[in-house]
């Protein structure tokens, strides 16, 4: 490792994660026991005993009921505000012929 890199892991191990985004690529990979092949096959093997599949789980299926819910709900205000515009132009109206 040359003398900069050095400097740079120092400065990683110092400062935290945050700054492994100004490190030269070289010394962020010293610094987090990385190197640019990879992993071998036994390492992979290790950390699939360990830590098991790399997968995300799959979240629940919104049931229809509750879509059905929230399409209701989404679609319902115009029908709530409806009345409200309404009334709002009669009385802009009423105002209007009162002042006329």
């Amino acid at each position: 490792m040359t003398y900069k890199q050095e400097t740079q892991y120092a400065q990683l191990r110092a400062y935290g994660p945050a700054h492994w985004a100004s490190l030269d690529p070289e010394a962020a990979m010293a610094a987090l026991g990385s190197r640019r092949v990879g992993l071998n096959m036994i390492e992979v093997a290790e950390r699939l005993a360990r830590y098991g599949q790399n997968t995300l789980s799959r979240l629940k299926p919104m049931t229809s009921s509750r879509s059905q819910v929230s399409h209701r709900e989404t679609a319902s205000w115009p029908l709530k505000l409806g009345p409200w515009l309404i009334g709002a132009l009669i009385l802009s109206g009423l105002f209007n012929f009162l002042q006329g």
